[in-house]
């Protein structure tokens, strides 16, 4: 609520910057608080239906952010996300209230510090970090410019371009699912990692390719980030296979999602990077491949690094 009322630069980002704070602390603690409240069976499931939430509420901005901008401006559509935030908390109280005693943490020994410190010495969880890292940085530089790319090389009107990049997004959550649905039938996390990230780069590969035609890229696109949601839900599943502790299960959803914060910043700038000196699209690809690489042999190496 007051990002909407800032009216200094300063003031703004300070108050993102509390947003963002937020944001965080949200989406450490909410999987862990789903890991324990559902039943042994049903945890994989859960975090399936948990990592649709960035798909989700990427497609909902992008498909009502032109309408509440044209009618109530930005100041308006920041009040609109926190109304909508307020509205979940008592929802979320009701529905944790007959779990209490199961969200109460584990016992943890030692400071909060000492024990991210124990979860950085662990390989396994800094190599899902940079997994789930490489992963966010091709999803957010392919969301973050496909819709300049819609306008640029396909000549999209970009009031065509938003709604196509909402439906594109809504593949991500279809595939956290299929993730999620995967995971029940026992196939091993890093094996869907490996896959995940190795097929959205060679996807990638085709969407800005001028050498395919317009259909195609578009169903690349979808294709990218549907297979990409294979990489963020399964390393979530892993928390509780490379947790030190179960006490330190948190802090290792923590460590994951700075991976995942460190791709937000860093994956658009680098693309944009390397298109800029290019001068071309082409380049792309060959940046995201590379990412894409960098993820499938985390994953790998990752499969020999127990608790």
């Amino acid at each position: 609520f007051r990002s909407a009322f800032a009216s200094a630069p300063n003031a703004l980002l300070a108050w993102r910057l509390v947003e963002g704070v937020g944001f965080i602390a949200v989406v450490v603690v909410a999987p862990v608080m789903m890991f324990r409240v559902a039943g042994p069976r049903h945890n994989r499931l859960i975090f399936g239906v948990w990592g649709t939430y960035m798909a989700m509420g990427l497609a909902l901005i992008l498909f009502g952010a032109a309408t509440v901008l044209d009618h109530w401006g930005w100041r308006g559509l920041w009040l609109t996300n926190g109304v909508l935030a307020a509205g979940l908390v008592p929802l979320v109280a009701l529905a944790s209230r007959p779990r209490a005693a199961a969200l109460r943490p584990a016992p943890a020994s030692g400071s909060p510090l000492a024990g991210f410190g124990v979860v950085l010495s662990r390989p396994g969880p800094v190599l899902l970090a940079v997994c789930f890292a490489s992963y966010t940085i091709n999803f957010f530089a392919l969301m973050g410019f496909l819709p300049t790319f819609l306008v640029d090389s396909l000549g999209y009107e970009p009031v065509r371009a938003l709604p196509l990049v909402a439906l594109i997004a809504l593949g991500n959550a279809a595939g956290a699912l299929l993730t999620s649905w995967l995971l029940q039938r026992g196939i091993a996390a890093w094996v869907l990692i490996v896959l995940g990230s190795g097929l959205m780069g060679c996807c990638l590969l085709g969407v800005f390719s001028p050498l395919v035609s317009e259909l195609t890229r578009l169903t690349l696109a979808v294709g990218a980030v549907l297979v990409g949601a294979l990489v963020p839900i399964s390393v979530l599943a892993c928390a509780p296979l490379h947790a030190p502790t179960p006490a330190l299960i948190g802090s290792t959803n923590g460590l994951f999602m700075q991976g995942s914060n460190i791709g937000q910043l860093a994956g658009p700038p680098l693309v944009g990077f390397a298109v800029a000196s290019a001068g071309s699209w082409q380049a792309a690809p060959v940046v995201m491949l590379t990412i894409s690489g960098c993820g499938v042999l985390a994953a790998v190496v990752s499969r020999f690094c127990g608790r």
